[in-house]
Order: structure tokens, then C-alpha cells, then sequence
């Protein structure tokens, strides 16, 4: 009796884990015995193999039964002539060989006597040994032969004809062969397949039962990863007691694999220890005791955020943290915008025949002034039209600009969109799948050509791929991910693009015009609905969308009929390649098990000539004519194309038409596309009938019509993103067949979106990793920067994590002290020349602020320091010409402070700053919901309900977020769903004080000024500026146009940088903030740079 699997919800998140059932009652007694009991024993030796497969370990051979001879096949692990064996399973008649015996399970013994040993060794099993050589073998050591083969091979060289190298190898040869099949014999006691055993064999070697006897957890982890509970029977045939150390350190392993699979790359301490306490019964104490072990033994790993303590598995920490620091890097390195965007953009939209949208252009010149960028938006708000722009820009300048999806539905898409080729990810990294694991070609030793990478349906990325991707990208190439945010995350671990979106690290544009052609799509219209909790609307007969109300096996007979007559009579559809049936779940009537039986049943019934494997009681039918899903990463699977390169690899959710069926050989043949595949018997449980697929399934594909049955639901699969994932799938028609309560329960949830995941933190480390560890008992700095940033989550009491900086002000002088010059030494390793540091600075700085940041510098050994004005840095890296005689107006709104200057001939005519920005949104956003809801919230809760909640002005736009928190009235947890409309006061408040320090300033600037500011607009720049809506906020305030920078996070960043050069062409706002005294020791030395 195996463990069951229960899903529990836990803070929004689903932790899935084993919960246990009364097991131990039969732990005495092996699987293979009670299924033993119940099959034909047949015993005799092996007298001629007729096949055999090393690989999978499928054999059909001969025995000698007694003097009759009886053919055997199945999975056995591979025999040998003159081997005894004794086999279980049942007599089958096969269409082709007639009577076989059908091996379920088989123990096999070598020979024993002189004869069966002379036997034996006169088949050729073992190298340089012929009959001849066998009798001679045989006549001088009789029965024990064997034992000196594979005990004291020396003795062999006995023997004329056999020098010790010839010896070791054939005892070398002998004990494989007999470690293989000491392990399936192993296997097989424990209901074990020999595939199984062959694969251990592999992974473990000739000690593998030794190992596996010891540790027989060892079972859970790769290659074979079985079931806990399954390991756990074998385990307790084993005497392993409940509570052993083995058990629980595989417990906890397997909670985190578990739980991997179900998208989480990490789990909370606490919420690990208590899922792993109750499902394997061993107090909370001793699961605690077992974690520090593993965590002390570093087979797995821990983290801090916000402070909660995380757990991780290596590999998946190594995921998130080479993901972030490659991220990291590429959003804060300066790039400098093309001369010739504006005019390039231009010839384009003539070329075009229309204009870019505002938002589009944006990200048009976002992406090629960026190192990386996302871009998102939901369907009909022009992402391809955007990504096509993006595209033929790139073209322009670059030789080799690869465009990739993670399946090949995706891909086949993106290639019919865009007009280029597109690749897979795995297609585009080269799959090497020789080892027996999946490796790539292309990674950090063998890097990838390109110069851009754009990647779409970046929401279906995991982590361990991501993380693949990144590391085979050269140093220079720019990454542009693409994707709808709020379609359901990667099948496997993380959720990258939401994680991304949440740090605020990466220059993002999220596209959210629907256009006018758009517009008039119904299935449009209701996708965004959805996402801002509205219920869609119902449609009629001419609209692409409409619901049907219905339910239970009426819902069941009501899709099949849609499917299978009355869409196609009424629209032209073929039912087959044209209809997809996307299903929340896979059980109940209207799941996609149940439902994949009646419509094959309907759309392609048993028939004479229509050959099939499976039969009525069968889990499934694979029938020719079948529409069919790959549902596993096959990479070793090779296909064939006519008239072009064969090729190797099948991927989750490609789709096909199966072409050719073998029944004697139990083979397939199924078109993908243009790809033609074989199936063998061993590969066929990795396609399933297709008529109807899983939502998950289906992401990255689209299908002229869509019936999404949304009747009988489990509550625990009710929630939005899976509703909208659905809908967006449809091309042409969408229908919903259900309950408009079912429709509204998935609406209004959205708390199922979560995942376990840390790369928003440490992104954000990432991008500004200005920290470093003090040892308090020697107040010494023993680590900054990175090397501080690994101590995070694993630093002991008696060593302090420190930000040094604060809003732009120095907080610790030492710390940034020690900051900067790491800094120093690491762009500039000479200790001769000196370099010039530029510093950005608030503009409201006071002349103390000011003198230590300089002191800073120059202790680090710069030669000189300029201290530049963030609005005057932010204006140059958004590309202002500002030495013009003419005026620009930069809004800068960061973290800490905004600062607001009217700019011209290169200097700041008038300037303001204030105390407002992001830091400050934040906080007024929780102390609003503390006070009108009585829950306190963290920051990170606020900043989230900022991002993806927020608006400055009432418009169409309407978000929701479940918001979690401390109830002051209770003093218990409490949760609440807030929407924008709750948010628009406390966000206007801030909103209205930025935007009056902007009329002050506009005011008193003078009337010529002031006049070109209303021409050209005002400019926003700084994270903050992203908060939705404030933008035409200020517009409204100033009556003037205001509008939001090209990757307005990095404009500041990228100005200071140009300042070095455009500096001496500044009257104000940038300044060379040398000490006088380093000013006279300059002109009386040479200076390295100057040429004589």
C-alpha cells in the first residue's frame, strides 16, 4: 500500500507533501511477494538469447523448462545461456510469435555444476573465452570456476594463451555482468522493474546494492527519483526504524523535490518542518536536528529575506542566484542609445503604414538602449506588432540576432508572427543527451553567437532552463524577454517573469492599450477583464466569446457535441486540428481523462484497418488517426523531416497526428508539424490522446477555437490565472461551458498565483549590492560588496550586515569607505594611474553631505572627484540635449527623494527636491490600510500593492491583490483583497505633492523657459515614475505633456557615466569637487593621461 499525496494551502501558497496512511502494517513482507503470489513461476536454465536491449534491459530468450522449451520476454535486465533462472509473470499469446511467456518479475542464479558452468562459459558470454578455452577453464578448476574469475583472476594466466591483462578484463567483464543482475534480482524482491535496476546500475556502480542496502533513500533521489512511500516499504523490509536518521534527512530532501516539482524553488523553515514532521510522524525536534545536518553537510542551503529563513536545494539556489547576478549586471550596465533611434523609429512607421503608440515606442527605444529588458502586456495590446519593430531595429545592427521560445508550439508561432526564424530553447542551446543526463552543447565554455536574444512566453521559463540560457550568453549579448505576466507560471520551478516584475530591477514596459481592431474581440475584451477581477461579459451568437451554461455529465455530453458537430457545422471548423478542448483539471467528467475517451470515441471510433494499441480496459488507446500530446522532455528521441536535416528531441506539450501503427512491434509513427516521429514500445508512455489537454498543458500554444469546460472545478484549481490562460489560448472562438459561479469563484482567486521563490530579493542585491559585514567583537569590516551579499541568511550573531548608504547620504563613512575603494581596485588595478570618479549626487545635498562623500573618494585613491546633479544625470542619460539654449524639465523620482530642475545650456536654471518617492509611497500605502482596514502590512506588501495595484488617476484600469497581514482588532492574521479604487487617495495625496513642487518650479522659471517646457513636455525619470498613471497625473496638474523616459530606472546611472566626458561642457550641476590642495599637487604633476 503506497502513501497518498494531499495538497494543503498554507499563507496563499501550495505546499504539496505525503501525507501518511497505515503502511507499516505489512512492512515484513517484500511488493515482490505479494505480487509473486498471484503470477505463474516458471523455472529452468537459459538455453539461447534471442534478443536483448543493454539500454532498457528488455530480453527475449529461451528456457529449458524441464525439456520443454518456452519463449520468455520482458524487462529482465539482460540473461546469459546456461543461467538458472526462475521467472513470474503469465502466458500471452502474441499476434506475431504466438505462445510466449510474459516476465513480470525473474531471479536468476549463475551454474552450478560443471556442466551448466561449461555451458556457461562456451556461449561467448565472456571475452577470449570460446568453448575450447571453457573446457580447459573447467578441467582445471571444476566447479569453482566462477569463483576464481571473479576473486583471484591471476589464476587464470595458469591457462596458455591468457596473460593478465587478458585476465582483467574478463573478470572485470563478469563482475558487471553479475552486478547487474545481482541488482535486478534486488529490484525485483521490491517490485522493482530491471529498467529500473539497469539505470541504478549506472548511476551507482558495482557497489549499487551495497549502497542501496545501507541507504535505501537513496532511491528518491536521481536518477530514479521514486515515490517516498514507495522507498519507505523497502526501507521497512529493511528493519529501518521510523525515526532513523536516513528517513528523516530523505524526508526533507523529498519535501523540497516535491514541492520543486510543483513550482516552488524554496520552502520556509518553519512550513518545510512542519510538512515533513507530520508526513513522516517523527517529531518536530528531531526533523529540526536532521535539517541542520543536511545544512551543516551543505546538501542544502538557506537564505534570509525579509526576515524569514528559506531552504533550498543547491542546485536551485545556484539557479536563482546566477540568474540574478547576470540580471543584475546587465540592468545596471550603461548603455548608450542609439543616434539615430528617433529617425530609425520613424522610417519604420512610414515603412508600416501607421504610428507606434506611445508605450510601444517606449519600449521600441527601451530595448535597444537597454542590456536587458521585459516586455509585457496582455493580448491585443500590440506586443508583437512591438517585438517586430524590436526585430528589424536589431537586424539593423547586428549580424545575429537569435529568437527562441521554451516549446516548439511557441516557437512555430513566434516564427509565424515575426517572419524569422525561431528556435526552442533547448534547439537553441543543443541538447546532449550521450551521458544519460541532459547536458547542452552550448554553455559557459562553449558560448552562444548571438549579440540579442529574444525570448518569448517567458512566464513558461523555469529556473534550471533560465539559468542554461544566460550562462551560454556571451558577455555583450542583450537579453529581451517577452511575455504576458499574468498567464500561469513555468511547469517547472520558479516564476521568473512575475519575480522579475515584483524586484523592479530590470527596465520593464508593460504595454496596456488595447487597440481599436482588438477592441472589437470579444475573447480581447474578457481576458483583460478577468485580469483586473471583473467577470467577462457573456457574448451572443456573432461574438468570438459566449458561455453556455451547464454542468456534470451534461457539460461532459455538451462539449463533445460542440467539438464534434455543431462548432464545425457552424463555423467551418475541423474538429480535429482546428478545436481544442483545454481543461482545468484532468479528473471528473469534464476532465481531460474522461473527456480524451469520448471524443476519440466520437471523432476517431475503432474501425476495420485502423490499427491501435490498447484495448478497452487499457489506461489508454493509441489508435491511428489519433490526435496526440508529447507530455514528458524526451531528448533523445530522434525525428525525421522530408527534404530537410533529421534532428533529435520531443518536448512537453508538442502536439501530433499519429500516421502509422506497428502492433507487433507495439511502435507509433506521429507527425509534429513538419517532424516525423517513431515511438517504440518503451517511449509510448510519453504521448497521450489530445482531443482535450490541460490548461498547463497548452501554454505557449494557440488554437483557432477553445472549449473550456469550467463546470465541476476543484476549489483548489478555482483561480484566475488558470481562467485566463485558458481564454487567451483562442484565436478565433472561445466558449466556456459551466457555471458563471464556477466562472466567478476563479475570477475573484487569486492567492493560488504564489510561489516560493527568492529571486525578486536577490535581484534586488543584485543590482545594488552595497553592503558589508562587520565582526562586532573586533569592529573590524571583514567583507563588502558581494562577498558580504553570500553572508546573508548564514552570518552568525557576532557579524552585522551594514548598507552604508541611505538615500543618497552617507550613513557609514568607514563602510563606504571600504565600499569604494574595493570599487576602485577592482575597474582600476593599477596602483601608478589614478583614476577620475564621478559621484551622483541629490541635488539638495548640503556642503557636510557633500565634503564626505568626497573624502570617501579620494581616500580611495581616486585622482579626482566630480560630483554631478541626479537631475542633471538623469537628463543626459535619457538623452536631453541639454547644452542647447533651450529648456527641458526633469522630474527625477527615486527612493529616497525627487528632484525636480529646469534645465538649459547645460546647466540648472531652477531646482527643487523633496522628500517624496517611492520609499514614500510605500509607506503611506501601509499606514492607509493599518488605518482603514486595521491590518498592518509589511513594506514589501505595500511595494507590491504599488506596483501592481496602484493608480494616480481613475481610469478603466482596475487591479486587485489579496493583501495579508496582523489584524489590530483580533491580534490574529488577517487577509483582504484591496483594489485600486482603495488605493487612490493615499497615492494622490504623494502624487499631488510631487506635482505641486513641479508647478513652483515651473512657475519661477522664467516665461522663455517655461514656454519651451511647454512645448517639448516634462520629463520622468527613476523608478518611481513607473507607478501607474502618475505620469498623466502631473500632466493634468501642469497642463502640460508629461512623459516617462526610456529605462527611467537606469537614466541616472548612465548620465553620471556620460558626465566624465560631457562634464566641461556644464556650467551647473556638475562640479570638480577636488580639494584644493590635490587640485596644486595636480598641476604640478604629470598627468598619465595627457599625451606630451
Amino acid at each position: 500500500m503506497f502513501w497518498g499525496f494531499a495538497k494543503r494551502p498554507h499563507m496563499g501558497y501550495n505546499i504539496f507533501i505525503c501525507e501518511s496512511a497505515a503502511i507499516l502494517a505489512e512492512r515484513g513482507q517484500t511488493m515482490a511477494e505479494k505480487q509473486n503470489q498471484q503470477l505463474m513461476k516458471l523455472e529452468g536454465v537459459v538455453e539461447h538469447v534471442i534478443y536483448e536491449n543493454a539500454e532498457s534491459g528488455y530480453a527475449v530468450f529461451e528456457v529449458d523448462a524441464g525439456g520443454t522449451d518456452v519463449v520468455v520476454a520482458g524487462n529482465v535486465g539482460g540473461v546469459d545461456n546456461g543461467m538458472s533462472v526462475t521467472v513470474y509473470g503469465h502466458m500471452v499469446n502474441h499476434p506475431s510469435y504466438g505462445e510466449q511467456f510474459k516476465a513480470e518479475t525473474i531471479e536468476a542464479s549463475l551454474p552450478e555444476d560443471t556442466s551448466a558452468i561449461l555451458s556457461y562459459l562456451s556461449s561467448g558470454v565472456l571475452p577470449y573465452i570460446g568453448p575450447s578455452t571453457a573446457k580447459k577453464l573447467v578441467a582445471k578448476f571444476g566447479e569453482d570456476t566462477l569463483n576464481v574469475i571473479a576473486q583471484t583472476p591471476q589464476k587464470l594466466c595458469e591457462l596458455k594463451g591468457i596473460n593478465e591483462q587478458k585476465a582483467a578484463i574478463i573478470s572485470n567483464e563478469f563482475r558487471r555482468m553479475y552486478g547487474v543482475r545481482e541488482v535486478v534480482a534486488w529490484f525485483a524482491r521490491y517490485g522493482l522493474t530491471a529498467q529500473q535496476a539497469v539505470t541504478a546500475y549506472r548511476a551507482f556502480g558495482p557497489h549499487t546494492v551495497e549502497a542501496l542496502t545501507q541507504n535505501p533513500y537513496l532511491l528518491c533521489g536521481e536518477p530514479l527519483q521514486l515515490k517516498f512511500g514507495q522507498v519507505d516499504g523497502i526501507a521497512a523490509a529493511l528493519q529501518f526504524e521510523t525515526g532513523c536518521r536516513l528517513r528523516v534527512a530523505a524526508g526533507l530532501l523529498y519535501a523540497l523535490r516535491h514541492n520543486a516539482g510543483n513550482g516552488h524553488t524554496c520552502l520556509p523553515r518553519d512550513k518545510l518542518l512542519d510538512s515533513t514532521s507530520k508526513f513522516l510522524r517523527v517529531p518536530p525536534d528531531e526533523i529540526e536536528a536532521g535539517l541542520d545536518e543536511l545544512l551543516s553537510a551543505e546538501e542544502l542551503r538557506t537564505r534570509t529575506f525579509d526576515g524569514v529563513e528559506y531552504i533550498y536545494l543547491p542546485d536551485l539556489l545556484s539557479a536563482e542566484e546566477d540568474i540574478a547576478a547576470r540580471l543584475g549586471q546587465l540592468s545596471t550596465f550603461p548603455t548608450e542609445v542609439p543616434k539615430t533611434l528617433d529617425a530609425d523609429i520613424r522610417v519604420l512607421e512610414m515603412a508600416q503604414g501607421f504610428e507606434y503608440a506611445p508605450l510601444q515606442k517606449q519600449a521600441i527605444k527601451l530595448a535597444l538602449s537597454s542590456r536587458v529588458m521585459v516586455l509585457t502586456g496582455g493580448p491585443g495590446t500590440g506586443k508583437t506588432t512591438t517585438v517586430n519593430a524590436i526585430l528589424s531595429l536589431y537586424e539593423a545592427l547586428y549580424d545575429r540576432v537569435a529568437l527562441c521560445a521554451p516549446t516548439g508550439r511557441a516557437a512555430k508561432r513566434l516564427s509565424e508572427l515575426t517572419g524569422h526564424a525561431a528556435s526552442t530553447i533547448h534547439r537553441l542551446l543543443e541538447v546532449d543527451y550521450s551521458s544519460g543526463n541532459v547536458r547542452f552543447i552550448h554553455n559557459e565554455k562553449n558560448l552562444l553567437k548571438y549579440d540579442v536574444i529574444i525570448l518569448d512566453e517567458m512566464s513558461m521559463v523555469d529556473v534550471k532552463l533560465f539559468q542554461a540560457l544566460l550562462a551560454a550568453a556571451r558577455y555583450h549579448c542583450r537579453i529581451i524577454m517577452v511575455g504576458d505576466a499574468d498567464q500561469l507560471p513555468s511547469v517547472g520551478p520558479g516564476n521568473i517573469l512575475g519575480e522579475i516584475l515584483r524586484a523592479g530591477v530590470v527596465p520593464t514596459v508593460r504595454l496596456t492599450d488595447i487597440f481599436r481592431q482588438a477592441q472589437q474581440s470579444l475573447i480581447v475584451q474578457n481576458a483583460h477583464r478577468i485580469v483586473e477581477g471583473r467577470m467577462p461579459q457573456k457574448g451572443g451568437a456573432k461574438d468570438d466569446f459566449f458561455l453556455i451554461e451547464s454542468t456534470g455529465l451534461a457539460c461532459q455530453k455538451l462539449v463533445c457535441d460542440l467539438v464534434s458537430k455543431r462548432l464545425p457545422k457552424a463555423y467551418g471548423f475541423d474538429p480535429v486540428k482546428d478545436i481544442q478542448v483545454l481543461c482545468p483539471t484532468k479528473v471528473g467528467p469534464t476532465g481531460s481523462v474522461e473527456l480524451n475517451k469520448k471524443l476519440q470515441e466520437i471523432l476517431n471510433p475503432p474501425a476495420k484497418g485502423r490499427a491501435q494499441i490498447g484495448t478497452a480496459e487499457s489506461a489508454k488507446i493509441l489508435r491511428l488517426g489519433d490526435k496526440v500530446m508529447q507530455v514528458k522532455n524526451d531528448y533523445d528521441i530522434t525525428f525525421e523531416r522530408d527534404g530537410a536535416e533529421a534532428g533529435v528531441g520531443a518536448y512537453n506539450g508538442d502536439l501530433g497526428i499519429i500516421t502509422a501503427v506497428d502492433v507487433d512491434a507495439r511502435a507509433v509513427t506521429v507527425m509534429m508539424d513538419d517532424r516525423k516521429y517513431t515511438y517504440t514500445a518503451d517511449q509510448l508512455n510519453e504521448l497521450e490522446p489530445a482531443y482535450a489537454v490541460t490548461v498547463h498543458k497548452s501554454q505557449g500554444s494557440e488554437f483557432p477555437a477553445v472549449v473550456l469546460p469550467v463546470a465541476d472545478v476543484p476549489a483548489r484549481l478555482c483561480y484566475r490565472n488558470l481562467l485566463y490562460t485558458g481564454v487567451t489560448r483562442a484565436r478565433k472562438l472561445c466558449v466556456l461551458t459551466g457555471t458563471a459561479r464556477t466562472e466567478q469563484a476563479m475570477v475573484e482567486n487569486v492567492r493560488q498565483n504564489m510561489r516560493y521563490s527568492g529571486l525578486r530579493y536577490l535581484l534586488k542585491d543584485a543590482a545594488t549590492p552595497t553592503i558589508g559585514a562587520v565582526d562586532t567583537r573586533t569592529n573590524s569590516i571583514i567583507a563588502v560588496g558581494d562577498e558580504a551579499l553570500k553572508m546573508v541568511g548564514r552570518a552568525p550573531a557576532h557579524i552585522d550586515l551594514v548598507r552604508p548608504l541611505r538615500d543618497g547620504i552617507i550613513q557609514d563613512h568607514r563602510m563606504t569607505n571600504e565600499l569604494i575603494v574595493r570599487f576602485v581596485n577592482e575597474v582600476c588595478r593599477s596602483r601608478i594611474f589614478k583614476p577620475r570618479i564621478a559621484v551622483c549626487v541629490p541635488a539638495a545635498i548640503t556642503g557636510i553631505e557633500a565634503d564626505a562623500v568626497v573624502e570617501s573618494v579620494m581616500a580611495a585613491g581616486a585622482k579626482q572627484v566630480f560630483l554631478v546633479d541626479e537631475p542633471v544625470a538623469a537628463a543626459l542619460g535619457a538623452g536631453l540635449q541639454i547644452r542647447q539654449p533651450h529648456g527641458c524639465m526633469v522630474v527625477d523620482i527615486g527612493g529616497g527623494s525627487t528632484d525636480i530642475a529646469v534645465i538649459s545650456m547645460g546647466g540648472r536654471v531652477k531646482a527643487a527636491s523633496l522628500p517624496v518617492a517611492g520609499n514614500a509611497f510605500d509607506n503611506c500605502i501601509a499606514q492607509y490600510i493599518q488605518e482603514k482596514y486595521q491590518i498592518a502590512i509589511g513594506p514589501l506588501t505595500a511595494e507590491q500593492l504599488k506596483k501592481q495595484v496602484a493608480c494616480c488617476t481613475r481610469s478603466e484600469f482596475e487591479g486587485v491583490m489579496e493583501v495579508r497581514g496582523h489584524s489590530w482588532e483580533t491580534n490574529l492574521p488577517a487577509r483582504r483583497l484591496i483594489y485600486t479604487r482603495d488605493l487612490y487617495e493615499p497615492v494622490q495625496e504623494l502624487a499631488a505633492r510631487i506635482a505641486t513642487a513641479a508647478r513652483n518650479v515651473l512657475e519661477s522659471t522664467p516665461p522663455e523657459l517655461a514656454a519651451d517646457v511647454s512645448s517639448t513636455g516634462v520629463l520622468l525619470t527613476g523608478g518611481g515614475s513607473l507607478l501607474r498613471g502618475l505620469a498623466s497625473y502631473i500632466a493634468g496638474e501642469l497642463h502640460t505633456d508629461v512623459a516617462i523616459a526610456p529605462d527611467p530606472l537606469n537614466c541616472v546611472a548612465r548620465g553620471t557615466a556620460i558626465s566624465l566626458s560631457e562634464g566641461k561642457y556644464l556650467t551647473a550641476g556638475f562640479r570638480d569637487a577636488t580639494p584644493k590642495s590635490w587640485n596644486r599637487r595636480l598641476n604640478h604633476t604629470h598627468d598619465p593621461f595627457t599625451a606630451e
